[in-house]
């Protein structure tokens, strides 16, 4: 099936946008590389398939802004090898990369996200959490991984947007003060963890918190 007869064009909030259903195009890494459009593409979505990583050819799309790929069989984001001479999703907006396999988030690659401002990671194999970097993350999910730590630096580059942030049902200790330093951050998941105790309360700046939720630790143990 012609790849463009798949690409439907809406009006919507007043905008113009192609997409890209899932059910378009041969599901082989390879075939979707060489089967993709031009690069007017806003949105794909490719979940529950069987992807064991992202077509590198996902990367010359300059202009995505909502990438969906949950329930795939993604062990990693890209391969490394196979991404060479690409321009990087700076546009892209939404990732939901839930539901799959990674056991980790190279910065190689999310730190050419300049312009995302959601992230859902949540049901995955993560034990480390990368490094926060220049973009307006407002929301972050990452629950039901394997994460162990937390970067230290998450107020460097997210003090002014990140408020929504999920680190439920993970295998966390400890969480750094920098995740309490976040000015814009309202609503915090951290339940299900082996939490014993939090950064000390005087140096918290997250004013705007209404909703702490710490159950299912170890706090007073």
């Amino acid at each position: 099936k012609d790849i463009f007869s798949a690409r439907s064009s809406a009006l919507h909030e007043g905008k113009y946008r192609e997409t890209c259903r899932r059910d378009a195009f041969p599901l082989s890494s390879d075939a979707l590389t060489a089967s993709l459009p031009n690069h007017r593409l806003l949105e794909i979505d490719i979940s529950s398939n069987k992807l064991p990583h992202l077509p590198p050819g996902f990367l010359h799309l300059s202009k995505l802004q909502k990438l969906t790929a949950s329930k795939n069989y993604l062990e990693k984001l890209f391969e490394e090898e196979g991404a060479t001479n690409w321009i990087g999703l700076r546009k892209l907006q939404e990732l939901d990369i839930s539901d799959n396999k990674l056991t980790e988030l190279p910065a190689l690659f999310l730190h050419c996200f300049k312009s995302l401002s959601f992230l859902n990671v949540s049901r995955n194999n993560l034990k480390v959490f990368p490094d926060a970097w220049a973009c307006p993350l407002k929301c972050c999910k990452a629950s039901r991984n394997a994460l162990e730590s937390l970067p230290d630096k998450m107020a460097v580059f997210w003090k002014n947007h990140l408020r929504d942030v999920d680190f439920s049902e993970n295998a966390l200790k400890e969480v750094p003060l920098g995740l309490f330093q976040l000015d814009a951050l309202m609503f915090l998941r951290l339940q299900g963890n082996q939490l014993v105790a939090l950064p000390p309360q005087e140096k918290w700046t997250c004013r705007q918190l209404k909703t702490l939720d710490l159950s299912r630790n170890q706090f007073g143990k």
